[in-house]
């Protein structure tokens, strides 16, 4: 209010230079209201509508409110950032002022204010956690119009988070893809495209897990005398947090070969996990390793049985001798076999034939090694401990790499996955593959959702319970009562099972009865046949069973007694169920049948009341459509006799006379009166002079039905109309004229 008398003393201070007109005083030109948000820049800039700016002095002053910030140039440019204390409404008078002349402007500033946070979760908005720990965020804003709406976005380091798109919560767990420093932002923006932001920064610690075996490492083949290298052992166990693993071995002997000599081999590791197998001199056999594998934290992972066949030389020098594809065993009697060195092919030499013989079971030939064999085991089933015709268990084969042979080799990126072979299974790529238990999750990806993983997840209503999960106890969280034991979930806790808490539960064989409850079930609305009922919920102490001679509708029957598994019911029944129906159509129909007749006796006894037909168009219809009925029943009725009341000449007489009436523009209501009476004395064969009560005697007494006596007698009293009026409407002669014609051609169908 200052600066606004500021500027009318000033203009008062400089005199009366002029008077002031349209011509030289400012006209402000500006909307009477703006809407202004809490934090956005708003700039105006006022102009006159009927002259320049220039000379032109700008001032403003507050009206009813102490908002601070707002500017207005000397030029007419208002600059305003609202604040939280500004939201509302605010008025301020703008003033221009140019010589001695002025022009005001009152505006109106509405503020929207932003979605206030009243409450964010976690409580610190930097916190510390680690990969698998789940976490809910949460944000619950105020607003000043209750029926405004807002939407939520949820970003982790700026990205949006799938699945939290308009939710107020979630639940979040890192995953061990994530550690170091992260942020959560939570935007909230309400109809009003105002904004709130919060943001929690945390720094996410890793969890160490343990190595993963991912392939089985496979067997390999030794000569004797002659060490070897294999494979990388890092090809096969995997550390899923990338660190380096130790290896280290353990021999082993399988029940299924108790009976044999196994032969001796050292296993060295290589820095980069490669496996060398170096048999001790003159060792022979098969030799069984565990290969182990441990991480810096030492967490550790076994492989499987993986079996060392180390061989003569000899044989070898004998299969480079035949054909690779010449072999005791392959059913055929080859070069250098005989009964002796093979009867597996040969058969059993002729001394040989007497005593224990072999069985021998032999298991699949494995792939084919790198150095050109493969390997299998024989076992006689007769123990006869005879091995001049066991079967061999090596031979020769042409390797050749390939995507099953369960070695990285070529140009493969792991085991028989990557280059020329199937894409490597990822923790990422959507599929359930390598030993992953769930898609991308479990094995060497993170851990799978479960009822024991100590997360909230999956559908759980509180950790590992609730869901899919065990049903939680009492005093934990739930969402339905199926989530708790009790199946009882209130304000989104489960109570405590008890036998008062109106809920079947803990064995109880009804509601808070019976089972640990030492109340005794049953009652008469149970839906149970119980405590001595003779049926469902009737019987005993309960109301009686229903049955086919109780005079009650019950039980299935269609009708009292009648009906379901009781008799059929017949006329009498039907008669019996609907007599209050009919009984009150009958008294309907002769109230009307009644009221009618007692109207029609009214207009004989007093026919001067028959004009008020006339009065209600509905009656007038009701009783034109009577007697259409009347005549339809007339003609189904053979022994009926027609009478003619009027031949077709006189009606034809009293159409065109009628005709011509209408057709006649000057003719006046007495003549139509005339016009009428003559033809009612035609029909009715009344005398040249006659009054009111020789009308009524003849009417009466003509043959004229009961029905058109009553509306013609109506008419008459109508037409009197016509003798009282001394002008009456074009519009209404007409009307008159076609109600007696209708009547007339009614009366001409009997």
């Amino acid at each position: 209010m200052i600066i606004l008398l500021n500027a009318i003393i000033l203009v008062l201070s400089q005199g009366v230079q002029g008077a002031c007109d349209l011509t030289n005083t400012p006209k402000i030109s500006a909307p009477e209201n703006f809407v202004l948000k809490e934090g956005v820049p708003f700039s105006y800039d006022f102009n006159l509508s009927n002259m320049g700016d220039a000379g032109v002095i700008y001032s403003y002053a507050l009206l009813d409110r102490n908002i601070v910030g707002i500017n207005l140039s000397r030029n007419g440019v208002l600059d305003f950032t609202p604040k939280t204390s500004d939201k509302g409404s605010s008025r301020i008078a703008v003033v221009a002022v140019k010589g001695s002349c002025a022009d005001t402007a009152i505006v109106s500033l509405e503020v929207y204010a932003k979605p206030k946070i009243v409450d964010a979760r976690p409580v610190l908005d930097e916190f510390g956690t680690n990969q698998t720990a789940a976490i809910n965020f949460s944000v619950k804003v105020e607003l000043d119009d209750p029926d405004e709406s807002v939407s939520y976005e949820w970003l982790f380091d700026s990205q949006p988070l799938a699945g939290s798109a308009n939710r107020s919560s979630f639940l979040f767990t890192p995953g061990f893809n994530v550690s170091g420093m992260h942020n959560i932002t939570a935007i909230i923006t309400d109809s009003y495209n105002l904004s709130v932001v919060h943001v929690w920064e945390f720094q996410v610690l890793k969890v160490n897990r343990p190595p993963v075996l991912m392939h089985e490492v496979p067997e390999f083949v030794l000569f004797s005398d002659t060490g070897a290298s294999a494979y990388n052992l890092n090809d096969y166990i995997r550390d899923p947090d990338g660190g380096r693993l130790f290896f280290g071995f353990r021999q082993v002997q399988p029940s299924y070969d108790s009976a044999v000599t196994y032969a001796q081999v050292d296993i060295i590791f290589s820095k980069d996990g490669t496996v060398f197998f170096d048999p001790i001199t003159g060792t022979l056999g098969y030799a069984y390793f565990v290969f182990t594998a441990s991480d810096m934290f030492n967490a550790t992972a076994e492989s499987n049985m993986v079996r060392v066949d180390v061989i003569n030389s000899q044989v070898i020098k004998r299969f480079s001798n035949t054909s690779i594809n010449e072999f005791c065993g392959n059913y055929f009697c080859g070069k250098g076999e005989n009964c002796t060195t093979c009867s597996f092919d040969c058969g059993l030499c002729e001394g040989d034939l007497e005593g224990c013989r072999p069985d021998w079971n032999c298991t699949a030939w494995g792939s084919c090694m790198p150095l050109g064999f493969q390997i299998r085991s024989c076992k006689d089933k007769s123990d006869c401990d005879d091995n001049r015709t066991k079967p061999d268990e090596i031979k020769q084969c042409i390797y050749a790499a390939s995507c099953n042979d369960s070695i990285k080799n070529g140009i493969e990126i792991g085991v028989d996955c990557g280059g020329p072979c199937d894409a490597c299974p990822s923790c990422s790529d959507g599929i359930k593959n390598g030993i992953e238990s769930e898609v991308d999750c479990g094995g060497p990806c993170i851990s799978c959702p479960s009822c024991s993983d100590r997360i909230l997840n999956q559908n759980e209503s509180d950790v590992d319970c609730g869901g899919t999960c065990h049903k939680c106890v009492g005093n934990q969280s739930c969402r339905y009562g199926r989530d708790c034991e009790s199946l009882d979930c209130r304000n989104k806790l489960c109570t405590f099972a008890s036998c008062h808490d109106n809920v079947r539960n803990q064995g109880e064989k009804g509601i808070d009865c019976e089972g640990p409850c030492t109340k005794l079930c049953g009652n008469c609305s149970d839906g149970v046949q119980n405590q001595g009922e003779e049926g469902v919920d009737c019987g005993g102490k309960c109301a009686p069973c229903p049955s086919c001679d109780d005079e009650k509708k019950n039980g299935g029957e269609r009708f009292t007694d009648c009906g379901g598994s009781c008799r059929k019911c017949v006329f009498a029944d039907f008669f019996k169920a609907y007599m209050l129906g009919f009984i009150i159509i009958g008294l309907i129909l002769l109230l009307i049948i009644g009221t009618f007749s007692f109207y029609v006796f009214l207009i004989f006894a007093r026919p001067q009341y028959a004009k008020r037909l006339y009065d209600n168009n509905k009656f007038f219809m009701f009783i034109t459509w009577l007697n259409r009925l009347r005549r339809k029943f007339r003609v189904l009725n053979i022994l009926a006799r027609r009478r003619q009341l009027i031949n077709p000449d006189e009606f034809k007489g009293y159409r065109e006379e009628l005709i011509g009436l209408s057709n006649r523009a000057s003719v006046t209501p007495r003549e139509m009166h005339s016009a009428i009476v003559s033809i009612y004395s035609s029909i009715f064969k009344l005398p040249e002079q006659f009054d009111d009560n020789i009308f009524y005697a003849k009417a009466k007494e003509s043959k004229v039905p009961m029905l058109l006596k009553v509306l013609l007698i109506g008419f008459y009293k109508k037409s009197d109309r016509l003798l009282l009026d001394t002008f009456i409407p074009d519009e209404e002669k007409n009307n008159f004229l076609s109600e007696f014609m209708f009547l007339i051609t009614e009366l001409s169908k009997e």
